[in-house]
């Protein structure tokens, strides 16, 4: 659900109980908010509603099809006002989910048009992979490489949707 429910289960409830007595940086540049399909649209809602917490959202496959609203995120961020410190790195297949809630690849191609309207950083990589946990072996690596490090995503086998410059025509 598009809403900051979860956002707010896991740093309310959740964190403190896990991250009792260990020290970790309260910068929120050192936490990502990680998921994959309905998973990976809830880290994006971690990320985006806890954005003092969490500075980065990686997703694979993130559902922003119309499964509970998740369709309604490009107009979010288009019309969200307040810039969000946040950085995103998903990935989707070409041989994604195309359902009755809608197509994954178009889908995130909308949320990488509207990071970039309101010039967010952002990767999208566009693998041959279906709808599976192949991102974990393929993106994780490259995307805590360029969150972290700042080591660009290679387009050896997938295409990288980047932010560009918006073109205004008269």
């Amino acid at each position: 659900t598009v809403s900051d429910w979860n956002a707010r289960f896991i740093t309310e409830e959740v964190m403190p109980i896990a991250l009792e007595g260990l020290s970790i940086t309260s910068s929120p540049r050192g936490h990502s908010a990680v998921g994959l399909s309905s998973g990976g649209i809830a880290g994006f809602n971690i990320a985006w509603y806890r954005n003092d917490i969490f500075g980065n959202a990686i997703l694979g496959s993130p559902s922003f099809g119309n499964i509970r609203g998740g369709n309604i995120w490009p107009s979010v961020i288009r019309t969200t006002d307040e810039k969000k410190d946040l950085r995103t790195c998903f990935c989707v297949g070409k041989y994604d989910a195309d359902i009755i809630f809608g197509d994954w690849i178009l889908a995130n191609r909308d949320i990488a048009s509207a990071l970039n309207y309101r010039n967010y950083d952002f990767r999208l990589i566009i693998d041959d992979m279906g709808h599976s946990m192949h991102f974990l072996k393929r993106m994780i690596p490259e995307a805590l490489e360029w969150i972290y490090h700042g080591k660009e995503i290679e387009e050896s086998d997938c295409e990288v949707v980047r932010p560009y410059e918006l073109k205004m025509t008269p």
